[in-house]
């Protein structure tokens, strides 16, 4: 089934509540950039988390930033603060993510380091999208853009876990389909 129609939005309500949902996010923005165009997309991207979260899922969000690996969404997580609550922690995997993850309440929000600082996102290491995989029970791409990449985000963590369209990348490929 194509991964447009299988969609979070379709996932009964009452199943979200209280469930750790993994979610590929656009965040790559500039946070340089002029501020009005980087709101926009901030908004944008908080869309299916949004959805996510008032619906009582612990919600681990993941993203890159640039093409160096030493990027940090440092920058970004405190230009989303305003605009999505969450915590902002400064690795991929590892002990410090999974006990922020062990730690989360319905409604908690993580955003997870540049996953481009680990070599595995770029070389879809098989353990990398494993462990990716091992802190949710659920896989959301709302990353459109980069959908077509084979990174251990991208496609490995849905070899482990369940994986649905978000809000974005939906109305992204409902644009895309029309116009074809």
């Amino acid at each position: 089934m194509s991964p447009a129609r299988k969609r979070i939005v379709d996932v009964p309500i009452r199943n979200l509540n209280g469930m750790h949902v993994l979610v590929r996010s656009e965040l790559n923005v500039n946070p340089e950039a002029e501020q009005e165009r980087t709101d926009f997309r901030l908004r944008k991207a908080t869309t299916t988390i949004s959805y996510l979260r008032e619906n009582g899922a612990k919600v681990i969000v993941c993203a890159h930033i640039g093409r160096k690996p030493e990027e940090s969404l440092a920058a970004i997580s405190q230009s989303l603060k305003p605009l999505l609550p969450h915590t902002f922690v400064r690795s991929t995997v590892g002990a410090e993510v999974r006990m922020a993850v062990d730690a989360m309440v319905p409604g908690d929000v993580l955003l997870l380091e540049n996953l481009r600082q680990n070599p595995g996102e770029a070389d879809n290491d098989p353990a990398f999208g494993k462990e990716l995989a091992s802190y949710a029970e659920v896989y959301v791409n709302d990353a459109f853009s980069v959908a077509h990449r084979d990174h251990a985000s991208i496609v490995g963590v849905p070899t482990h876990i369940p994986g649905y369209a978000g809000i974005l990348f939906a109305d992204e490929f409902d644009n895309l389909t029309h116009a074809l």
